[in-house]
């Protein structure tokens, strides 16, 4: 069964977290991410964005390691940042729109995830785990915990409730309308607990950081040693997670609206869209092209078990001739209603047409990833995550 261990994580003091936590999707912009990170010297986002303080610096470069390593020495050493004094969990809580999510941090163990206790369902990119492995080589810190879900455990939900009203959090602040909560669970019988209840479950899924799990995994098969076994992790109850589903744009299609409408009327009921262009239920989807909106619903025979595996199949791969959703160029996947209406914006172009899926649900997630398999890129969006440099682990110690 799959194990959590508490751990001696360093973190912001109560005063300016901001000035050392937060994600990179705060900023509109490079310019207003580079002035940022100027005026924050110590901001943890330092270690994915160095390169962009220095003109002509990439992340290929010896120097942007050697920037981060002396950029990590400083972290571990900074008198404004508390290093736990003893290992403990840590009750992390978000606030959006008015809903909390609520889950645990601790330590995983990469052994979990190398015999399928610890599932996935994305594959990754080896170029992308090679970065990740210098970084992590580079710098020992990891800034960021990887997101996993689980299913219910009353008992082990109960006690979080417990820890929230029973004592103080150590951090609570808002940044960009969400407000960040989080407390540190010292006392070692709570400790004992959710241990044990985490040892219950059969299985944790990954929901967001295939790529770090994956990397540590290759870490701890070269070093083979104890002290590389571990990494950070976010869990959430099912009920605690959001997901969203990644919306297909395709640019430069060759295919006008009205061939792509015959083509597809062979496997869909389409009817013109006004209003709400999210689809409402599983099997129906929304086509946005040359201004108009239409609600495509799925009439054929077979059967699907995900809409992403539909839409691949029938329209990106059987209409549009796209094959490869990972690395063709003319895919855009969009998150978000920010990144929406750039997309429905872009559609109004002639030969661009924008997909929109209806989102999975956990167990969907959870069946593909018991079985063994692997979603199309960019199948969901799973909030909330972690942010960058909240909770900091000293890798490899």
């Amino acid at each position: 069964m799959p194990e959590l261990k508490p751990f001696r994580a360093i973190r912001p003091e109560a005063d300016d977290p901001r000035a050392y936590c937060g994600n990179s999707d705060l900023f509109s912009t490079d310019r207003e991410l580079i002035e940022y990170l100027r005026d924050h010297p110590d901001h943890l986002l330092h270690l994915t964005k160095m390169h962009l303080m220095s003109n002509g610096m990439s992340q290929r470069d010896d120097a942007y390691f050697d920037a981060v390593q002396q950029f990590s020495s400083r972290i571990k050493s900074n008198s404004n940042l508390i290093r736990e004094e003893k290992p403990a969990f840590y009750v992390y809580r978000q606030w959006i729109n008015g809903i909390h999510h609520t889950g645990i941090m601790g330590l995983v163990d990469i052994e979990d995830y190398m015999n399928d206790r610890i599932k996935r369902h994305e594959n990754t990119r080896v170029d992308r785990e090679k970065f990740i492995a210098r970084l992590f080589d580079s710098t020992k810190l990891i800034a960021q915990s990887v997101l996993m879900g689980h299913r219910h455990h009353e008992d082990l939900h109960e006690l979080l409730k417990k820890v929230v009203a029973e004592t103080h959090p150590v951090l609570d602040f808002k940044q960009d309308d969400i407000h960040h909560q989080l407390w540190v669970v010292k006392d070692l019988r709570w400790q004992s607990s959710i241990a044990e209840f985490i040892k219950q479950k059969k299985a944790l899924y990954i929901m967001d950081g295939h790529h770090r799990i994956a990397t540590i995994a290759r870490l701890y098969k070269e070093y083979g040693t104890e002290q590389y076994r571990y990494l950070p992790a976010y869990l959430l109850d099912e009920h605690q997670l959001h997901i969203d589903p990644f919306h297909r744009l395709v640019a430069d299609s060759g295919v006008g609206q009205e061939q792509l409408i015959q083509a597809l009327e062979s496997e869909f009921e389409i009817r013109p869209l006004v209003g709400d262009l999210h689809p409402k239920e599983k099997g129906q989807f929304t086509l946005v092209t040359n201004g108009e909106a239409f609600e495509l619903e799925y009439r054929g025979n077979r059967s699907f078990e995900l809409d992403v595996y539909l839409i691949e199949e029938l329209v990106l791969n059987k209409v549009l001739g796209i094959t490869d959703t990972r690395n063709d160029d003319r895919i855009e996947f969009v998150k978000g209603d920010s990144q929406l209406r750039d997309a429905i914006e872009s559609s109004i172009t002639e030969g661009t047409h924008l997909f929109m899926l209806h989102p999975c649900s956990f167990e969907e997630v959870c069946t593909i990833s018991d079985r063994g398999e692997v979603m199309p890129p960019k199948s969901t969006s799973v909030e909330p995550k972690s942010i960058i440099g909240l909770l900091n682990y000293v890798y490899g110690e």
